[in-house]
């Protein structure tokens, strides 16, 4: 098996999965939405110092 090969198999494995993953990604951040404001919110206040 060549490179190319493999390349092949990593982009058909990629293109067969991605609805699945984009939506476990999705439920993930819609699930920790908030946790991911506060994180932002402290981030920008050490950052920017901003509220």
């Amino acid at each position: 098996m060549g490179l190319d090969d493999l390349k092949n198999k990593g982009k058909d494995f990629v293109n067969e999965n991605k609805d699945e993953a984009i939506d476990k990604g999705k439920k993930h951040l819609d699930e920790n939405k908030d946790d991911y404001t506060e994180k932002g919110k402290e981030f920008a206040k050490d950052k920017f110092g901003k509220n």
